[in-house]
């Protein structure tokens, strides 16, 4: 990968649009005002010495600009938190995926039962997730798109019964044209180095991708949507 990749990002908070730094958004996003306000009455509102409800966690893409934080149910299964990494970040043709916690492989749905040695994605998040877990994510089994994620703490309210939702994200990195430096709309498909085109120096349609701000940029047929900027 190119140096380009390497850059750090800022993130917005999708919920009061408040943007900082990827450390300052974890601390931000179990106070934001407006999630508080939303899950604060009596029948939400986690009181202090009671069970968890729900779990901050972070996703990125090692190496990468792109991170990611959710609210995740301790009742949700595994597979709702690999929907919204689909949805914000990986869908594009319906390819296989697994999480890895604690060298247990927890596949998305298959037909017929889990291969021998792994668990369906039905496991719920809080019987295998606890703060400060780590674990990781992959995509597509032949142009693969890995994720390291991390249980980064409880949050002080409750997620909807069963769900995972995004709170933040990065806000899309701006690429620069490998050719002329101008800002880059494409980037060159399933090409083992980032190079990156303008409108004016693109090669064609069938070479190239979308930019697009998602860790799967570039690889396989991915043209987004991703999460907003």
């Amino acid at each position: 990968m190119t140096t380009q990749r390497q850059r750090s990002t800022t993130g917005r908070c999708g919920r009061c649009g408040t943007t900082v730094g990827r450390i300052a958004m974890r601390r931000h996003v179990a106070s934001c005002p407006v999630s508080v306000e939303a899950h604060s009455d009596s029948k939400t509102h986690r009181q202090a010495g009671a069970p968890a409800e729900a779990l901050l966690v972070e996703a990125c893409a090692p190496r990468s600009p792109y991170w990611l934080l959710a609210a995740v149910a301790v009742n949700a299964p595994l597979h709702a938190l690999d929907g919204l990494l689909r949805s914000v970040w990986l869908e594009c043709c319906g390819h296989l995926s697994e999480f890895d916690i604690d060298g247990v492989r927890y596949l998305s749905a298959v037909s017929g039962p889990p291969e021998a040695g792994a668990r369906s994605m039905r496991a719920k998040v809080g019987a295998v997730l606890r703060p400060e877990r780590k674990f990781s994510h992959v995509y597509d089994f032949g142009t693969s798109t890995y994720l390291a994620l991390q249980v980064i703490d409880v949050l002080p309210w409750r997620a909807p019964a069963g769900s995972a939702i995004l709170l933040a994200n990065n806000r899309g990195p701006q690429w620069s044209c490998s050719s002329c430096g101008k800002p880059a709309v494409s980037i060159a498909l399933d090409c083992d180095e980032d190079i990156f085109y303008c409108a004016e120096c693109e090669p064609g349609e069938d070479a190239v991708l979308p930019v697009v701000n998602s860790p799967r940029i570039g690889q396989c047929g991915y043209t987004g949507p991703g999460a907003p900027d």
